[in-house]
């Protein structure tokens, strides 16, 4: 089960950094889906089992944030006719070079934390790296899209931490939590339904700046 465990902690970086790799809004979003859908199985093999609390993390994880708030921004983002094509960093070997430097401290920092545990190590440097790439889009990118993507990769890469100590909240902590995401969610929706109101008729390069 633990070698199961370590196909997931792969799963989880390779699913932040193909779309910034590839250049793809769909493709962040959806993989930023498939994250919280490996939080939920890895949620699924966690020693405590606390029946309602877990039930609803289950359903928090692998269904509405695997599955319903992708749809949510996909939609609302296809109304504002931008191309597929999207990069959340520049397309630049010395940005690409930092990158992979900040994924390779996070995993390195992991290593430091728990030389002797492979596991541990790989889950703690995956959270690790997925919180220095969410800074550093952040810090690149001005656009909204590139910063909701990053804001969402900071969010599942600070579950993933949590994860390190398996604890389960209660049903009612769970339950606010869960609504507060989906409201942020919300508050992402309406903040990319405004943008249309900011962008000319014809989309162009001018538009790239607050998409």
């Amino acid at each position: 089960m633990e070698g199961f465990i370590s196909y997931l902690l792969v799963l989880f970086l390779i699913a932040f950094l193909l779309p910034i790799l590839t250049g793809s809004w769909r493709l962040g979003l959806v993989c930023l889906g498939l994250q919280s859908v490996f939080l939920a199985l890895m949620v699924w093999f966690l020693p405590l089992h606390q029946e309602v609390a877990f039930i609803l993390q289950i359903i928090d994880l692998g269904i509405v944030r695997g599955f319903v708030v992708p749809t949510i921004l996909v939609s609302a983002i296809k109304n504002l006719r931008i191309s597929p094509e999207y990069d959340f960093i520049p397309t630049n070997f010395i940005y690409w070079a930092g990158l992979f430097f900040l994924v390779g401290g996070g995993l390195w920092f992991g290593y430091l934390l728990f030389p002797n545990n492979f596991e541990r190590s790989l889950h703690c440097g995956s959270a690790a790296a997925g919180m220095l790439t969410a800074f550093y889009v952040l810090a690149l990118q001005p656009a909204g899209l590139g910063q909701i993507f990053a804001i969402l990769l900071l969010e599942n890469s600070i579950m993933l931490f949590e994860l390190l100590n398996p604890h389960h909240h209660s049903y009612v902590l769970q339950i606010a939590t869960s609504i507060v995401f989906v409201f942020l969610i919300l508050v992402f929706r309406n903040f990319l339904k405004q943008l249309l109101t900011l962008m000319s008729s014809e989309p162009g390069v001018q538009d790239k700046d607050i998409i």
